[in-house]
């Protein structure tokens, strides 16, 4: 499924395969239509951002449930449900 997003969205590949190169880092991408951004890692938080269909964010820490993340679009950060997160890695889309 990743693969055949990637290829819907060429930019997407790009985008992420300058960024591994610049920083050893983890990112992710957003697969669903909307994930939200809290300021706290819980359910109650209030919701800082949204996180977009298509976006790449750097993963930073990543506690039980929770994700803390950095958008690379708009540099915001904050945390996310860590269900909501597909992994990435620069091996992925070296391969590709």
């Amino acid at each position: 499924m990743f693969f055949q997003i990637i290829q819907q969205f060429p930019i997407l590949t790009v985008l992420f395969t300058k960024s591994c190169k610049t920083m050893n880092s983890i990112y992710g991408i957003c697969l669903l239509s909307v994930i939200p951004m809290r300021v706290e890692p819980k359910e109650q938080s209030e919701m800082i951002s949204q996180v977009l269909f298509g976006e790449l964010f750097q993963i930073i820490d990543s506690r039980r449930n929770w994700t803390f993340i950095k958008c690379d679009f708009d540099n915001y950060e904050g945390w996310i449900d860590t269900k909501s997160v597909t992994w990435l890695s620069e091996k992925i889309i070296l391969i590709y």
